[in-house]
């Protein structure tokens, strides 16, 4: 047999409010950049020289779109996470007690 196993329930707790931090913080980032963004957009102009930058798949405007979303995404699965932290904590807990009742009786 392995030796034996230990979770900190408040520890999950914890690093689940470390996650929401984080996630919330990349939001934050995300909103001030994609606000900044759009303060300039078409700044590069309409000529020979602008519309090659901005526009294709490899455009600025695509690129500036896929870059958003990516960071999103990332923020969204850190809130995820945390979430998962904290039912497994409420899991365990739930687990702890039902067995701890059941070596009582």
């Amino acid at each position: 047999m392995t030796g034996k196993v230990e979770v900190e329930v408040a520890g999950l707790r914890s690093t689940a409010g470390g996650l929401d931090g984080v996630a919330s913080r990349i939001r934050t980032i995300l909103s001030e950049v994609s606000s900044a963004a759009q303060s300039y957009d078409g700044c590069w102009g309409d000529d020979e020289f602008g519309r090659p930058f901005a526009e294709g798949d490899k455009g600025y405007k695509a690129r500036n779109l896929a870059l958003q979303k990516v960071f999103g995404q990332q923020a969204d699965r850190l809130g995820k996470d945390a979430n998962g932290l904290r039912d497994g904590a409420t899991a365990l807990e739930i687990a702890e007690a039902n067995n701890t009742d059941g070596f009582r009786t």
